[in-house]
């Protein structure tokens, strides 16, 4: 179900128009989200490689590298957003994850937003799908049904 204006409701955070702001904010705290998982991983690697006598820069190290960079950016993803219904990139940037029809989010559609982030932040045109948006919604958020939305002060 898509919102139009004249269907908002005062007060709703999940169905009041977002200012274009938030797409910085967003930007940024998924730039936070990606980053933090592979500095983990990469210093997983590197101590997993001496540890296990591999090389460092070797097919070997960059695949282990590689697999737990995804498995640490979806634990990372799954234990913050079940947990607080933030990322630390949401923490930082004061956002937080609303369903579109409720405050609430439903655990299908908080599994469908995490394993979709990934391919639509690398094909960009997911991203820019928040420009002409009112709600600043991108592709993983129209699909899983989910809204990010400012933390009021």
């Amino acid at each position: 179900v898509s919102f139009s204006p004249a269907t908002e409701k005062e007060g709703d955070p999940a169905q009041t128009e977002v200012s274009r702001e938030v797409i910085f904010s967003r930007l940024l705290a998924g730039m936070i989200d990606l980053v933090f998982p592979f500095l983990i991983a990469f210093v997983f690697t590197l101590s997993a490689s001496y540890i296990l006598n591999f090389e460092f820069i070797s097919t070997s190290s960059a695949r282990l590298g590689a697999l737990f960079s995804l498995c640490f950016f979806f634990l990372n993803s799954f234990f913050f957003m079940i947990l607080s219904g933030q990322t630390p990139g949401m923490y930082m940037t004061d956002l937080r994850l609303v369903g579109e029809d409720s405050g609430e989010v439903s655990f299908p559609s908080l599994v469908l937003r995490v394993f979709l982030f990934l391919p639509v932040a690398a094909s960009v045109l997911g991203l820019l799908w928040c420009l002409g948006d009112p709600w600043c919604r991108c592709a993983h958020d129209r699909v899983s049904r989910t809204q990010i939305v400012p933390i009021p002060h």
